[in-house]
This record gives C-alpha cells, structure tokens and sequence, in this order.
C-alpha cells in the first residue's frame, strides 16, 4: 500500500472550482494571433471580460454558490458542498434562471458536475496551471454570497505544495 498525496494545483483544481483562478499570465486571448505575442499583462478588467461570461450563480433551496460553465453544451462544474443533500438545483446564468440537472458528484474532492439546457452558453477561458509560478498575479472571481462575479486579486503564494490527503491506495 502506498499513501497518495495531493499537488496543490490539483487540489486547487478539484475543490476549488466553484472560482476561476485566473492566473493574469495564462488567460488565453479567445481571438489569438498566431503570430502575435502572448500578452502576459493583462488588466483586471480584461481578464474578468474573458472569465466572467462563463462564470454562473447557483441557487438550491439550501444554499447558493458559484459555478463555472465548461462547455457549450451546459455542462457545469461547481462544489459538491453546494448542492448536496437538494432536490432542486437552479442556475443562474445572467438574467435567466434555469434547472440544472445532477450528472455527478464526488463529496471527498468537493466537486460536482451539473447540465442544463440553454442556448449561447459561454464556457469560461481557462489558461494552463502549468504556466503559473510562485509569485504570479492571481484574480479569483465567484459569486461570494450570492453577490455575481466578486473578484479579488492577489499572488500565488505557492503552487508545489503537497498535502497528506489520509488515503491509501492499494
């Protein structure tokens, strides 16, 4: 049997997904020029003009939450905590309301998956996690008590740690 352990930017990726961490360095332009640089200094403003349109309000009738729409099909991740334990699941995407369906969810890693059905849904612009470095600027934006789109910023404090998560495998 040998321990596992959990990389911090898995771990950031796994149970905090109901943010974006937006590492200003990583964003992708949506319209690149191939052969253009790649600009690493973006403005607040421009990395929540990119990020912010996939970013969704959850709503049950326990709690609320943020989410993150990954795909044009509607499918959405956010936290297992969010909507454990509901019937009823809306999320909020702008000014409409819709009912998102349960497709999966994982308690330990604090992660779920829902799908809803909508017309021009927008996937959040993800960058690569392993571009970022201790020091990076980093803006996280969620729906911080229901409030759409709160943004913080801030730096990476450090990408390399690695916690103990008490699991064995065999």
């Amino acid at each position: 049997m040998t321990k596992r352990f959990l990389n911090l930017k898995n771990f950031a990726a796994a149970t905090a997904i109901f943010t974006v961490l937006a590492f200003a360095g990583c964003v992708p332009d949506p319209d690149p020029d191939p052969n253009g640089p790649v600009d690493h200094d973006l403005t607040i403003a421009e990395v929540i003009d990119r990020v912010g349109p996939g970013m969704v309000n959850i709503e049950t009738e326990k709690s609320s939450g943020s989410g993150v729409i990954f795909s044009e099909d509607g499918y959405i991740v956010t936290n297992d905590h969010v909507i454990r334990d509901t019937k009823t699941v809306y999320v909020y995407i702008g000014e409409r309301k819709l009912e998102a369906k349960k497709i999966g969810t994982d308690r330990r890693k604090d992660i779920a998956v829902l799908k809803v059905e909508g017309k021009d849904l927008k996937p959040a612009v993800f960058g690569d996690s392993d571009n970022v470095k201790q020091g990076d600027k980093v803006i996280v934006i969620g729906n911080s008590l229901g409030i759409h789109n709160t943004v913080k910023d801030g730096i990476l404090g450090n990408a390399n740690v690695v916690f103990d998560t008490g699991e064995t495998k065999n």
